[in-house]
């Protein structure tokens, strides 16, 4: 088994962003993490939502399933801001980031490396780890985006 950072180091090998770099993705678009071969893709969903592919999905950790009735068209793929918050879904209010990533026993290392999706200067998604709630998918949302980290095997 491998300790809480191997983990991440191996699972994120090579996605990792610079400190302070950021990266503009539309719906639908892709970008590729420079540096490395890993991409991230957006794009609407139009499946239906329920039944066993639909809950695959959802548990995908790689795979962020939003309301884009909320998340608007103009995403930024960046890493973390001093400071800054969001409200990891399941939670009733905001915590730092570095609350959550600290939680979520990411060391401290790669915390300024990990990418995050962004919206409205907002974090929407830590990828692979946490969707903000206030993006997450409503019975009433009309419109979902899903949002793929996929590794350079999947190219």
């Amino acid at each position: 088994m491998l300790a809480a950072g191997e983990e991440v180091d191996t699972i994120l090998q090579g996605a990792w962003l610079k400190a302070g770099e950021e990266l503009g993705l539309s719906i639908p678009g892709e970008v590729v993490l420079p540096g490395s071969e890993w991409r991230l893709i957006t794009r609407v969903y139009t499946g239906t939502r329920s039944g066993a592919p639909w809950e695959a999905l959802l548990a995908e950790r790689w795979t962020a399933a939003l309301n884009g009735t909320v998340l608007g068209e103009a995403l930024m793929v960046r890493t973390r801001r001093r400071g800054e918050r969001f409200q990891p879904q399941g939670l009733d209010g905001t915590q730092k980031l570095s609350t959550f990533m600290s939680n979520a026993r990411i060391p401290q290392r790669f915390r300024d490396r990990i990418p995050l999706l962004v919206s409205k200067d907002e974090v929407v998604w830590v990828c692979g780890y946490r969707i903000d709630e206030r993006y997450t998918i409503k019975p009433d949302t009309e419109r979902i985006v899903l949002v793929r980290l996929l590794p350079p095997e999947n190219t």
